[in-house]
């Protein structure tokens, strides 16, 4: 099976910030919603804004024309996320075992240089990695995603998961106010896409930027975390993206 982790230092802005942090870092990239078969989805929660708009197709990834498989599979980068996601919808079990085995390399070589590891498993999908891999036998790995389950979420805001596993959960155009308000009242953080600028305050709720690094797992409790559109993103009428 291909190599499944990527390793956060190949963006030069995050290679900085990993020596800032004294980081070890590694993301897992999947083909988001249904693109990878046209059936089976690994962003059950997904919305048409946040699929638009997915950072999937940003950055050393962005494509020219349509979102579709067939697409998609005339990019290398995209090929390859196609495979590892097929790899994942036909043999979960097995996917499960050689992540396991790429993080715990990824633990060695860590404690190995004295840095702490880090790992996002849901870079461009939202799967329950809780139940495929068992992150409190990596203790030493800090383990964060975003998700728009609230289900997940009000898991975690009641300690149900990992302790070493941090999420916030990620608004989209049908996000109700009342979970904004659950999620915010009980100390959980709100990541919400602007337009052009972040503002100091959203819906009431102070806004805090967060563009400057993705580590979620440092940002103080109970707070928007703003983030800028990207990409598609830019051009999102859904009401994904904030004006």
């Amino acid at each position: 099976m291909r190599k499944l982790l990527s390793n956060a230092s190949t963006n030069p802005k995050t290679a900085k910030l990993l020596k800032q942090f004294g980081y070890e870092a590694v993301i897992h990239h999947m083909t988001p919603d249904k693109l990878a078969n046209g059936k089976t989805t690994v962003c059950p929660w997904s919305t048409p804004g946040c699929r638009d708009s997915c950072l999937n197709t940003s950055g050393r990834s962005q494509i020219t024309g349509g979102l579709t498989t067939n697409n998609l599979k005339m990019y290398m980068i995209h090929r390859a996320r196609i495979g590892k996601t097929l790899s994942f919808l036909n043999d979960r079990k097995a996917y499960a075992y050689q992540l396991t085995h790429e993080l715990n390399l990824l633990q060695e070589r860590a404690l190995a240089k004295y840095k702490r590891p880090v790992a996002r498993l849901n870079g461009t999908s939202d799967v329950p990695w809780e139940k495929y891999i068992d992150m409190e036998a990596l203790p030493n790995i800090q383990f964060y995603d975003y998700t728009k389950d609230m289900g997940r979420m009000s898991r975690w805001l009641a300690f149900k998961l990992p302790d070493n596993y941090h999420l916030t959960f990620s608004y989209s155009e049908v996000t109700p106010t009342s979970a904004v308000d659950s999620i915010l009242g009980e100390g959980g953080n709100v990541a919400v896409v602007f337009r052009k600028e972040i503002p100091f305050r959203w819906r009431g709720y102070e806004v805090i930027s967060g563009i400057n690094h993705d580590f979620r797992f440092n940002d103080p409790k109970g707070y928007i975390v703003g983030l800028i559109a990207k990409g598609r993103a830019k051009k999102d009428k859904t009401g994904f993206v904030i004006d």
